[in-house]
């Protein structure tokens, strides 16, 4: 509060804060009590090998899965402003192959990895491992497909038109600059 005024700190949404907590050891006292405290909190262990060496392994992760849910009435909010439909709420209202293929691909994303968490976020659901490697948003209406954001350098792929861009510079949702 010292640096901020009450008014900012109030403004702030807090709905998606993390915890990361690094140590060079955890016991198991730390991990079960992670476990049971549901928060998006993270213990990641480092280890120093020489002097320009560090390994950072994420020991235990435990990701909240309470996405928050907004009803509202009509296609605007009382502001007037045009309401953007939550990712729960595209995926109520998706077709049953969208919603399979929704489910495949996050099936095959979770195989991966046992280290691949899946996050359910407002607008579109996240895939990481220390960090968001995809983000997914479902679009269910006029031209029914999934959106994928893949934490990718554009310059080291190659662009397919119509298929991948580059969004680097484009405001977006999700993590990564490969739609």
């Amino acid at each position: 509060m010292e640096k901020i005024s009450k008014t900012a700190a109030k403004a702030i949404d807090w709905s998606g804060t993390r915890l990361i907590c690094i140590a060079a050891d955890f016991n198991k006292y730390d991990e079960h009590a992670v476990q049971q405290i549901n928060r998006n909190i993270n213990l990641i262990r480092y280890k120093l090998f020489a002097d320009d060496l560090l390994m950072l392994e994420l020991v235990n992760a435990v990701v909240e899965n309470s996405p928050q849910h907004i009803t509202v009435d009509g296609p605007t909010s009382g502001n007037g402003k045009r309401h953007t439909r939550t990712q729960r709420e595209q995926l109520s209202s998706a077709s049953p192959a969208l919603l399979s293929l929704y489910e495949q691909l996050k099936s095959y994303v979770l195989s991966l990895s046992d280290e691949v968490q899946f996050k359910e976020l407002k607008l579109y659901d996240a895939f990481r491992l220390i960090r968001n490697f995809l983000c997914v948003a479902v679009y269910p209406v006029t031209d029914p497909h999934l959106r994928l954001w893949l934490k990718i350098n554009p310059q080291h792929i190659q662009l397919e038109e119509g298929f991948s861009r580059d969004v680097t510079n484009i405001g977006h949702w999700g993590t990564g600059d490969v739609d």
